[in-house]
């Protein structure tokens, strides 16, 4: 292992028209890229975990038409929110930034424009001129006056334009349909195919960009870039703004403040981010940011469809106390399909609080507790490794997250069963103890990578920070390991 090589773990930003995320956000993006860059750090790499919150675009405009205010003042109170909400999980951020408000993600954006092939010509765009806003096709309703009922936006084709009518979703006035210049920005098949064929790529990732594909997507093709009074970045010399898939599609190079350099790039994305990520990286990213991976999860679902902050469905990050999020965290991780959506209620988490994170997981550490008092152990005698951590590490590096978990919980279920059948109250200070007390040890250190709010829950005994842990007995220090 190379200590100097560096690895940039990348989170998808998440939208920040609304204040709250949901579990979704931390069961597809988050929680593994976190888990990810702990290890990454545990290992000795030079780790930097960056994400952020998408800030510019139509949607937010609509927000703040809707609540009467003013797109600043609902990012300041959304974009805070969504801070906490992160950092109350413990998601482990290097570098988090906005796209609004930062003069030097605005440069970058404007320079990389200005190094890409592009072009104006003149297209029908959709305007409210009563909100003011140039809208897109999911923010308009289709009335269809020869069925005499709104259509939705998948059976459009099935109708004739001319007996359709065009409203704003937000105000409800007409629309009208005009001509204007806009950019386009050149995009091509050769650097998708370039991008895929050198990246890896995991099986739910493979699967949509598989989907795509088979329905012969032209991705050869000119893509509109720009926008008319929509809050975002100035396009130079015009007064348009860059349509909020280009700016933020660059975030990922701009938000590091460092010379781009060759490095590992891993980028963790919800499903629906998969492609629209994967060809734009192609198209607009420099190739030092270019992913060596891409590993995205399916859904979270419910009875009622997927996690959704527009369908205000899911548990929302905001009703989630700092005592819940350790059997989130640890819950959320063992719930591992590539093949499918995970439906996910409340029976099955708290069935699995009581029978593992209870009895299993937070057992073990009571009871290890109870022997460390009891023994007054001298603990530093004896010369430990972290062999069985490592071997966690490594399952997680290779982003095989379902055999880290059975690895992880395996060694949580023999160190419970060695407490019992070696009856590890009466030993003495003998190898055999000592071999169970390195177990013990390295199920500390994956712990603090999984979810580490469990160790500071025990903070009378074990003083726990972001790169040790430290053992006392009457104030008196026995053992510190190292850790993330």
């Amino acid at each position: 292992m190379n200590e100097k090589e560096t690895v940039i773990i990348n989170a998808a930003l998440p939208y920040s028209e609304f204040p709250s995320l949901h579990l979704g956000h931390i069961y597809g993006n988050f929680l593994l890229s976190d888990i990810s860059a702990r290890t990454f750090r545990k290992q000795n790499y030079n780790t930097i975990f960056v994400s952020g919150t998408d800030d510019n675009g139509l949607a937010l405009n609509i927000q703040a038409k809707k609540q009467n205010t003013s797109v600043n003042e609902l990012l300041k109170f959304n974009t805070k929110s969504i801070k906490e909400q992160l950092k109350n999980f413990d998601i482990s951020f290097d570098v988090f930034k906005s796209t609004s408000n930062n003069q030097e993600h605005d440069k970058f954006v404007q320079e990389r424009f200005l190094e890409l092939t592009t072009k104006e010509q003149e297209t029908e765009i959709s305007m409210c001129s009563y909100c003011e806003l140039q809208l897109a096709q999911k923010t308009i309703i289709f009335f269809c006056k020869k069925c005499n009922e709104n259509i939705k936006l998948e059976y459009l084709t099935k109708h004739n334009e001319k007996n359709l009518n065009m409203f704003c979703s937000i105000c409800k006035n007409s629309i009208l349909k005009t001509q204007s210049r806009e950019f386009f920005l050149k995009c091509t098949g050769t650097n998708y195919y370039e991008l895929i064929s050198n990246t890896k790529i995991n099986k739910s990732a493979n699967n949509i960009l598989k989907e795509i594909e088979q329905k012969k997507q032209n991705i050869d093709c000119w893509k509109l870039i720009s926008r008319n009074s929509i809050s975002g970045i100035n396009i130079p010399n015009t007064n348009k703004t860059f349509y909020v898939w280009f700016d933020a599609i660059l975030s990922y190079a701009s938000f590091l403040n460092i010379p781009l350099q060759k490095a590992k790039n891993i980028y963790f994305m919800g499903k629906d981010n998969v492609f629209f990520h994967t060809f734009f990286f192609a198209q607009v990213l420099p190739k030092e940011r270019w992913p060596n991976s891409i590993y995205s999860r399916n859904w979270l679902i419910t009875e009622q469809g997927k996690f959704s902050k527009s369908e205000n469905n899911g548990i929302f990050l905001r009703d989630v106390n700092k005592k819940q999020t350790s059997i989130l965290r640890i819950f959320l991780f063992q719930l591992n399909s590539e093949d499918s959506d995970v439906k996910f209620n409340m029976e099955s988490l708290k069935e699995y609080e009581k029978n593992v994170f209870i009895n299993k997981i937070l057992n073990l550490f009571q009871r290890i507790h109870k022997l460390l008092i009891k023994k007054g152990l001298l603990i530093f005698q004896y010369d430990f490794n972290n062999e069985i951590c490592d071997i966690f590490c490594d399952f997680v590096i290779k982003q095989d997250f379902k055999l880290s978990y059975g690895f992880f919980i395996n060694q949580v279920e023999e160190a419970n069963y060695l407490f019992n059948k070696e009856k590890m109250w009466n030993f003495t200070q003998t190898k055999d103890f000592f071999d169970i007390l390195n177990r013990l040890l390295n199920i500390f250190s994956i712990i603090s990578i999984l979810t580490p709010e469990i160790i500071n829950n025990f903070s009378t005994f074990f003083i726990f920070n972001q790169k040790e842990i430290t053992i006392l007995d009457n104030s008196n220090i026995l053992y510190t390991q190292q850790f993330v």
